[in-house]
């Protein structure tokens, strides 16, 4: 009887990159290093995010530099 059984398209996705082996493997690495540096990335701009924030709480204006923003002093 045909269809009778369980269907299992849920199970497909992992089965894909099963049979596939070593060149799906190297894919999924690959990908995963390129997320793991975008990450990296973003926490680094998050802490700069962060440290501008406080400066800006300080009442120091905000500068798209990168570097702190620097108080002026009088000659």
């Amino acid at each position: 009887m045909q269809g009778s059984g369980p269907r299992n398209h849920s199970r497909s996705y992992v089965g894909t990159f099963a049979t596939h082996g070593a060149a799906a493997h190297a894919a999924l690495s690959a990908r995963a290093k390129a997320c793991e540096e975008e990450a990296a990335r973003l926490r680094v701009q998050a802490a700069q995010l962060r440290a501008q924030a406080k400066q800006y709480k300080r009442g120091a204006p905000l500068r798209n530099t990168g570097r702190p923003a620097t108080t002026t002093t009088t000659k």
